[in-house]
């Protein structure tokens, strides 16, 4: 099917920078990931201050958030449905 249905209306027809996006948002998801885990094994270990567990899990939320507003203006860009305003 050629009549649009891979095509990313909303980033110009350039799917590589479409491609690059996803890329960095998988960069950073896999990162908030692995430091979500070292910070886990700080606290089951009790080798961090109850200060420091609540600057990094504001930062880690920050992040996060971050990712998911990435991730809704991609699929924006590239739903089909949201792009031809169906339900």
């Amino acid at each position: 099917s050629k009549n649009g249905g891979g095509q990313c209306k909303g980033c110009k027809g350039n799917r590589n920078k479409l491609l690059a996006e996803v890329k960095m948002l998988r960069w950073m998801q896999q990162s908030v990931h692995t430091r979500t885990d070292q910070l886990d094994k700080q606290i089951e270990q009790k080798k961090i201050t109850e200060t420091s567990r609540q600057e990094r899990i504001e930062l880690l939320s920050v992040r996060q958030k971050e990712i998911d507003l990435i991730t809704g203006r991609l699929h924006s860009m590239t739903c089909p449905h949201c792009l031809a305003g169906d339900e």
